[in-house]
């Protein structure tokens, strides 16, 4: 049985999206084409719809946010019912609504490297390093690196980024 029109269009899309230079060009001229289009008048923000317009968009972003959530549910019961040692967590929408502010992450010095985390209380966090090749023409992959570092609150500083 061949495949439907569906199947190979989504076949086409993954061979696309899995070269990186084809997927940025793909996206830059869409980009460019929706550009075109907001300078040209047919595509319109939001403020510049009439109120009949914007209802049916909104309707639209709403109905599409109800089909992520139930996509988001159903992973997540595919997920928890598997017999895997990881435990998955699902936080609702109002939890992450109700929060007055999200923090600011604080950067930690000297891990902008491929690292290892975990933190079992919120003030520590313990990481190791797993990028580090310093000793690897002796042949040595165990150095001082790869042990488990330590970190507390109070030790970390938060660089401004501006």
């Amino acid at each position: 049985m061949s495949p439907s029109g569906a199947e190979m269009a989504r076949r086409y899309r993954e061979r696309c999206d899995s070269d990186p230079d084809r997927r940025r060009k793909y996206l830059e001229k869409e980009r460019d084409k929706w550009n075109k289009d907001r300078e040209t008048g047919k595509k319109k923000g939001i403020s510049e719809l009439s109120e009949r317009e914007k209802r049916a968009k909104r309707k639209k972003w709403k109905e599409a946010k109800r089909q992520a959530r139930a996509r988001a549910q159903s992973l997540y019961d595919k997920l928890k019912s598997q017999d895997t040692p990881f435990e998955p967590f699902f936080v609702p929408e109002r939890d992450i609504e109700s929060l007055p502010e999200v923090p600011a992450i604080s950067a930690v010095k000297d891990t902008m490297r491929i690292h290892q985390a975990i933190s079992l209380t919120p003030s520590q966090m313990k990481y190791r390093d797993t990028s580090c090749l310093c000793k690897r023409e002796e042949g040595v992959l165990d150095c001082s690196y790869f042990k488990l570092q330590h970190v507390e609150r109070h030790q970390i500083t938060i660089e401004d980024q501006k």
